[in-house]
């Protein structure tokens, strides 16, 4: 596997295979094949979402809602991507609710507009209703996030910092990308100093 610092700057870097014209894509196989390859990811095969990844993420998510630095905003990032993507599956509906999903994202955006840190930033498209966080280059983004009265109150702050949406459709391979982040996030904490990788 790459070290972070490769895999950072291949995300921020525009791709060079059919990921960019994400619609090409995104019914097919050869979507979840071009994502893995665009993040690095050696297996020849998707990583499937199982209930017991789903629960892992559930309590890793509510044991640490509030990161404190980069590494530990793009584990709770993939973390609630997976889940965002479990709720979808059949068994999903049984352990999950769109409401602990949608407000934890909405407590993390709150927490990063009060506690900014190096290389995350955060925004919310209002008219769009979409929810966008990158981390180092690499960004996920969410739908329907509840506008709590903390979030209200810091409205102006998350509607700022405008982020031109990459077009990845990280639900395709939440699996995956749920295990990339957790790999990726523990190089960061080692390799990647404070401040060299900007969010846009």
């Amino acid at each position: 596997m790459r070290t972070s610092q490769e895999l950072v700057r291949t995300f921020i870097s525009a791709p060079k295979t059919g990921v960019q014209h994400k619609t090409k894509f995104i019914n097919t196989v050869n979507y979840s094949e071009e994502l893995r390859e665009y993040y690095g990811m050696k297996s020849a095969m998707p990583t499937p979402l199982t209930p017991r990844m789903a629960k892992d993420a559930i309590l890793n998510v509510v044991s640490q809602p509030y990161p404190d630095n980069a590494p530990n905003a793009l584990r709770l990032l993939a973390r609630l991507n997976l889940l965002n993507a479990a709720i979808k599956r059949p068994w999903g509906g049984s352990m999950l609710h769109y409401p602990f999903i949608k407000s934890h994202v909405a407590l993390l955006m709150t927490h990063l507009l009060s506690h900014p840190m190096p290389n995350v930033c955060c925004y919310l498209d209002h008219d769009a209703d979409v929810a966008y966080f990158c981390v180092s280059g690499i960004q996920v983004s969410f739908h329907h996030i509840p506008l709590s009265r903390p979030l209200r109150k810091n409205i102006r702050k998350a509607e700022a910092n405008r982020l031109t949406w990459n077009g990845l459709h990280l639900q395709y391979i939440a699996a995956d990308f749920y295990l990339w982040a957790e790999a990726v996030a523990a190089e960061m904490e080692h390799e990647i100093p404070t401040g060299r990788y900007t969010c846009n």
